[in-house]
C-alpha cells in the first residue's frame, strides 16, 4: 500500500514539474511569437568551434560597419584572402545585412573560410550542403564539413552531423554515433540536439527506452523555447493525466 502511495505521489511530483515547465516555456514561446526556428538545421554554426573564432551571432554583430560603408573594405580583405573578412561576408549575404540576401553568393564566400579551415564557416557550409541554400543539396558534402567543424567542437556541425547519421544521409545510418553526437552539442547548449536527444530515448534509437531521460531533454529544450519540446512535453503531461 506504501509503495502505491509512493508511486502516485512521484507521479504527482513528476507531473507538477512537467505543469512548472510547460506553462514556463509556454509563456516564453508566446512572448518570442514564434521566433524560434524549429528547422533542423535552419541557420548552422550558432556556437564557437576554435577558441579563436567568434560565433556566428558575435560576427553578426561586427557587421554594422558595413552598413557605415565598409563593405567595400571588407570585400576587398576577403578577396585577399582573409578569412575573417570571408567569414562576415559569407554572414552578411546568408542574413541580408548590409547587402541584399543570396545564398550563393554566402555559399562562394564561406567555401573560401572553409577551405582555410575556419570552423564557423564549416558548419555554416554543411547546413548550406544539408538544405540545399545556394548549394545543390548534398549529403556527402554535408557529411565532410560538418565532420570538420565537429571535430573542433562546434556544436552546430555536431548537431549536423547526428542528422545525417540518424537518417543515413551520405553515411551509414548509426543510431548509436547519431546519439553522441546530439550528447555533445545538447551538452554546448544547442537547442534542436536537446529536443532530438528527448527523441533518441523516447523511440528507443541506439539507446534504450527511457521517458525520465527523454523529459529531462525535452525539458531543457523546452525552456530555451523550442516549440517541438514543448508539444512533447505537452503530450507528456496529457498521457500522464489520463492514466491517473
Amino acid at each position: 500500500m506504501g509503495s502505491v502511495s509512493a508511486m502516485h505521489e512521484k507521479k504527482n511530483v513528476t507531473r507538477n514539474r512537467l505543469t512548472a515547465i510547460l506553462a514556463i516555456a509556454l509563456f516564453a514561446f508566446v512572448s518570442t511569437a514564434g521566433a524560434q526556428d524549429v528547422s533542423k538545421t535552419d541557420g548552422a554554426a550558432s556556437g564557437s568551434a576554435a577558441n579563436t573564432e567568434a560565433p556566428k551571432e558575435a560576427v553578426a554583430g561586427q557587421l554594422d560597419e558595413m552598413a557605415a560603408g565598409r563593405l567595400a573594405e571588407v570585400k576587398l580583405q576577403a578577396e585577399k584572402g582573409d578569412v575573417s573578412a570571408q567569414v562576415r561576408l559569407g554572414i552578411a549575404y546568408a542574413e541580408g545585412v548590409a547587402v541584399k540576401k543570396d545564398s550563393k553568393e554566402a555559399a562562394h564566400w564561406l567555401t573560401k573560410a572553409a577551405e582555410q579551415d575556419n570552423a564557423l564557416a564549416q558548419a555554416m557550409l554543411a547546413d548550406k550542403y544539408f538544405n540545399g541554400r545556394g548549394v545543390r543539396q548534398n549529403y556527402a558534402q554535408a557529411l565532410k564539413w560538418a565532420q570538420k567543424a565537429a571535430d573542433k567542437g562546434n556544436p552546430e556541425a555536431q548537431m549536423i552531423l547526428a542528422n545525417l547519421y540518424k537518417d543515413g544521409l551520405g553515411v551509414r545510418q548509426n543510431y548509436a554515433k547519431a546519439v553522441e553526437l546530439y550528447k555533445k552539442s545538447a551538452e554546448s547548449g544547442e537547442t534542436f540536439s536537446m529536443y532530438s536527444l528527448g527523441l533518441m530515448y523516447e523511440e528507443g534509437l541506439g539507446v534504450e527506452k527511457n521517458m525520465e531521460e527523454a523529459t529531462m531533454w525535452y525539458s531543457r529544450a523546452a525552456e530555451r523555447d523550442n516549440s517541438l519540446a514543448l508539444e512533447k512535453l505537452a503530450k507528456i503531461l496529457s498521457s500522464t493525466e489520463s492514466c491517473e
